[in-house]
């Protein structure tokens, strides 16, 4: 899968994202990073800016953690972010940031627990399954997945709603990073084509956002 550029926008995206949702992308992010196990290994895929790494590093503290990011104008600001932040938090965590995507994961190495946040979205059903599909083989059994997204579910007035802001939200990303997929994928549907079933839930933002913290099941 080709990585999108997100590199004309990298130093306003952050600010545009609190602009249109206030803060409720960073909690959705943030909602359940007390569930992951502590001294994990963690793999951090679309990571963006890194501003919930404070977070990331005080709740989880996490013995690793490989931060994957397409763009690398958001992999700079993610490293200088982290660079800041270690100092302050005193962290003994190890974060290898690698600029590319999924196909960047380092081989051989299994994960504690796997953080997907606002990334999935940029692909279309088929490939957003053949990207969860890759991510849980390397996730341990009973390691943790936090996911955060958009979600269009509702009827009515609230379906409708989300279907124009997601519309508008496409043709943004399309005009200012070439983003090919234009339309949302079914997340649970998704999820559901590797078995995957959500332990927990939130929403926010009139629920367009939804959280979900999912276990990798023994069976």
């Amino acid at each position: 899968m080709k990585p999108n550029s997100f590199q004309a926008i990298a130093p306003y995206y952050d600010f545009l994202a609190k602009i249109v949702f206030g803060q409720n992308i960073l909690r959705a992010q943030k909602v359940f990073l007390d569930r992951l196990p502590k001294h994990a290994n963690i793999l951090f895929v679309g990571g963006g800016s890194g501003e919930i790494m404070s977070d990331l590093l005080y709740q989880a503290q996490p013995k690793r953690i490989t931060y994957i990011e397409a763009s690398s104008a958001m992999l700079a600001r993610a490293k200088k972010g982290y660079q800041k932040i270690s100092h302050h938090i005193k962290s003994d965590t190890h974060v290898e940031f690698i600029c590319g995507t999924e196909a960047q994961i380092p081989s051989g190495t299994l994960y504690d627990a796997v953080l997907t946040f606002f990334v999935l979205d940029v692909y279309n059903s088929n490939e957003a399954k053949l990207m969860v599909t890759k991510l849980s083989y390397i996730l341990k059994d009973k390691g943790e997945w936090l996911f955060a997204d958009f979600t269009k579910e509702g009827k009515g007035i609230s379906r409708l709603w989300k279907t124009v802001m997601l519309k508008l939200m496409y043709k943004f990303f399309s005009l200012s990073s070439g983003l090919k997929n234009q339309s949302l994928p079914d997340f649970t549907e998704v999820f559901q084509s590797i078995g995957y079933m959500p332990f927990q839930e939130r929403f926010f933002y009139h629920r367009f956002i939804r959280s979900a913290l999912y276990r990798k099941v023994v069976v």
